[in-house]
């Protein structure tokens, strides 16, 4: 044990003795502080060890309730209930561990502290009282009278005892600090090395569990590959199966039979909802599942219930029935079960499915007739009375006369041919995958299924991505497709890819390559070029010379807009008009013949000598001034080029090519022209007439009810307008319907004042609709007539939009489309 403090030194008392002393105590009490602190996170390691047990304890119980879930997959249940087993032998790997640590740490310290340092604090307390009369005994002694013998030898006999007392004490208050000073070094190294003993074994244990586990791990990854190709193949199989849907529309024109003759009763021969009369005084009508099975009639409810399979039996015996049509009834399609005791009257959905129901039955009838006459004791009885009554005599000659099952061809999908065939929507706008089935919708690209996954990863602030196949398709968002296109907006996202060849997306590309270039091209937009500033072209036209000078700029307005895509022309001549204007395409016009000649940068505008996707190349045309009205916006300097107001003037326009180039040079949808009545760009798309335009702004994140100066929303410019098409969109994007603007008005006064009754019976209509959701609770639908009649004006303003006009507008109002 090495001494700290010289014991003679101690006995002493000098200055250096109490210099070391102070130092001692000093490092004694920084000792304490820190072995409290480590003591107090052990403690606290501990608690959160617990928390973590009693968290990984109620995870490892939710594996086992999900095992208990696919019991009826053995190959599921038995590695879930395998690992849900290796978590557990963690888990008490992981509470040995604390337990180890709690003792290794907490309670070897905290035993130090409280009793070494204990007694330290103790003998320095008592060798503070001594030293205090010690000293007290030396003033008492130095200030006796010398002619008083006794009371010097008084004085001096207690500072004898004082200086016997002050050593011994002094002595062991040194000892005990050596005692620490020297035990102190042991007793930290050997809690720390038990712990870190403990941890060894901790991950030894787990390291032998999972090595033990590492082949089971092994043939579950098989396994899951498998099940991933699987799963894999069979997504790919059910892309189409959207297409379910226009054949169970088929079948109700002619509903399915299980078989072309029905040769086994016990087999169900047909299925499907009919409407039944009840047999109540009220004579309600209730809509059932029937089936005709083992020569009996029956029905199930649709609704949940305690019992699933229970049927109620209609007609137990078919033998004794006869089925005709029930052309008295008031309702549509009806037909009727007649026995001898009671009759049923059924209601079918067309009159096509009604002959097949009667067509059934009487065959079942028949089949049931057959079957009866093969027992004897049925023959037995039918001797007397050879036929049931009701039976009608051709019954046997209806045994073989169920049709067939019609095995209908697959329903061209117009809405899938019609993107497709959009310039660049042959192939993934990405990676070039040959035949994609989906699209994202506010950007108006067609994708393969790994790229679209990527999409939604980014958030649908920036991709929106919806099936071809799968989803249904709103005529608007159709129109928007249509504008755009793969090859329209790859000439803004791809311009300038020249030098980025080796990072392109290819078609079996691995995630990592894909992922980079779909970020790099929609995110970062690393293959923009930027908007043109002021430019000059030297020797443009070399028979004369000149510079050409390029101070003004503008946008092509877009002409035929969607509608053509929907109507009776070809689909390739309206799909390749929508997207001749190209994307961020520009070219120059040239004003005058002067010798510097100035022209004007039109967005939008088809070059066929530049590269596309070029931004600034010139072509002349002289005649410019007097086509500058009808085809392009206003004319503004290039200094006030900039993407909120080139995607302000774009909506104008109704141009969506440069819309898109706009939003992808960082324009903001909602940005307010404080120098045009605080207009925002669905304002002016709105005045354009573009149903597209005001779509595509609303996909984009464009707010639906902003107001401009006037304290108009575009619901009110619309309105003002008569554009009944944009009308019906934003009340189907749930536009604020009650907003008035600085005159008081809301839109349906101002449809009122403008005799309007199209855009008046659309109002009327929300409006009631609206109130009819609010009366009825949230979560109400509302009423089905809304979302009918919406439905066909939305496919009238895309189809046929000359029909929303009234007939004194037709010559001059502008396309809505």
């Amino acid at each position: 044990m090495g001494v700290t403090i010289d014991f003679e030194e101690c006995l002493k008392d000098s200055p250096k003795f109490r210099v070391s002393l102070e130092q001692v105590e000093n490092d004694i009490h920084d000792l304490e502080s820190k072995l409290e602190k480590v003591i107090k996170l052990c403690n606290g390691m501990m608690e959160a060890g617990k928390a973590y047990n009693a968290a990984n304890g109620a995870f490892i119980n939710g594996v086992r309730e999900l095992s208990v879930y696919f019991r009826g997959d053995q190959q599921v249940n038995d590695a879930l209930c395998r690992f849900a087993d290796g978590l557990t032998e963690m888990l008490n790997y992981y509470t040995i561990l604390f337990d180890q640590a709690k003792r290794a740490i907490s309670k070897n310290l905290d035993h130090f502290v409280k009793n070494d340092l204990k007694k330290v604090k103790d003998t320095k307390k008592h060798f503070e009282k001594i030293s205090d009369d010690m000293d007290a005994a030396l003033s008492r002694q130095a200030q006796a009278n010398k002619n008083k013998p006794q009371e010097l030898e008084e004085t001096n006999n207690i500072l004898t005892a004082m200086r016997s007392c002050f050593g011994h004490v002094t002595l062991d208050y040194v000892f005990q600090i050596n005692v620490v000073q020297s035990k102190k070094r042991f007793k930290v190294m050997d809690t720390m090395l038990s712990f870190m003993y403990a941890m060894n074994t901790f991950y030894h244990q787990g390291y032998d569990l999972t090595n033990d586990l590492e082949p089971y791990m092994k043939t579950v990854a098989a396994q899951l590959e498998k099940m991933t190709q699987q799963a894999a193949a069979e997504k790919k199989e059910m892309e189409e199966r959207h297409l379910l849907v226009q054949e169970r529309e088929n079948s109700l024109k002619s509903p399915p039979m299980r078989s072309s003759s029905v040769s086994d009763s016990s087999e169900v021969v047909m299925e499907g909802y009919l409407f039944k009369r009840t047999t109540n005084a009220f004579k309600t009508w209730v809509r059932r599942w029937f089936t005709i099975q083992s020569n009996q009639l029956v029905y199930q409810k649709r609704v949940k219930s305690s019992y699933p399979d229970e049927t109620t039996v209609v007609v137990p015996d078919l033998r004794i029935c006869t089925v005709k049509p029930a052309e008295e009834i008031e309702r549509n399609f009806c037909f009727e079960i007649v026995s001898p005791t009671k009759s049923y009257t059924l209601q079918a959905e067309s009159d096509n499915q009604r002959k097949v129901w009667i067509q059934a039955l009487q065959a079942s009838i028949a089949t049931a007739f057959r079957e009866g006459h093969r027992e004897e004791n049925f023959q037995e009885g039918l001797q007397d009375d050879s036929r049931s009554p009701g039976v009608p005599s051709t019954v046997p000659s209806m045994l073989n006369s169920l049709p067939p099952v019609k095995s209908d061809a697959k329903p061209k999908n117009t809405m899938l041919r019609q993107v497709l065939q959009i310039p660049g929507n042959s192939v993934c706008c990405d990676c070039r995958q040959k035949e994609p089935r989906w699209a994202s919708i506010n950007l108006g690209i067609v994708l393969c299924i790994e790229c679209s996954g990527i999409h939604r990863s980014l958030g649908v602030h920036l991709s929106k991505v919806r099936s071809l196949t799968l989803d249904a398709w709103e005529p608007e968002i159709l129109g928007v497709m249509s504008l755009l296109g793969n090859e329209a907006v790859n000439k803004t996202y791809e311009a300038n890819t020249s030098e980025c060849a080796d990072r392109r997306a290819y078609p079996d590309c691995p995630r990592s390559i894909r992922e980079s270039w779909i970020k790099s091209k929609y995110v970062k937009k690393d293959f923009l070029k930027p908007l043109p500033g002021r430019v000059i072209a030297d020797g443009a036209s070399p028979a004369r010379g000149r510079k050409r000078v390029i101070r003004r700029w503008s946008v092509k307005k877009f002409p035929e807009r969607f509608k053509s895509v929907h109507s009776g022309e070809e689909e390739g001549e309206a799909v390749s008009r929508s997207t001749s204007s190209g994307s961020l395409h520009s070219g120059a016009r040239s004003d005058s013949g002067v010798e510097e000649a100035e022209d004007i940068l039109v967005f939008g505008e088809e070059d066929s000598e530049e590269d596309s996707g070029s931004v600034g190349d010139v072509s002349e045309d002289c005649n410019i001034p007097t086509r500058r009205s009808a085809d392009m916006t206003e004319v503004l300097e290039l200094s006030q080029l900039d993407p909120n107001m080139l995607l302000y003037k774009a909506a104008s326009a109704g141009n969506l090519p440069v819309l898109s180039a706009a939003l992808a040079h960082g324009a903001d949808v909602n940005w307010v022209n404080t120098q045009d009545t605080n207009k925002t760009p669905l304002h002016q798309a709105v005045e354009s007439g573009s149903i597209g335009a005001c779509e595509f702004l609303l996909l984009n994140g464009a707010k639906i009810d902003v107001k401009d100066g006037e304290g108009r929303a575009p619901l009110h410019h619309a309105t003002i307008l008569g554009n009944t098409g944009q009308v019906c969109l934003f009340l189907k994007r749930g536009a604020n319907q009650h907003a008035v603007d600085e005159d008081g008005q809301d839109p349906l006064a101002i449809a009122l004042s403008t005799t309007n009754a199209d855009i008046v019976t659309l109002l009327r209509l929300a409006r009631m609709n609206e109130e009819m959701r609010e009366s009825e609770g949230y979560g109400n639908p509302g009423d089905e007539t809304f979302s009918d009649v919406f439905k066909d004006f939305s496919q009238l303003a895309s189809n046929n939009p000359s029909r929303l006009m009234r007939a004194d507008d037709r010559t001059d109002a502008p396309d809505q489309t």
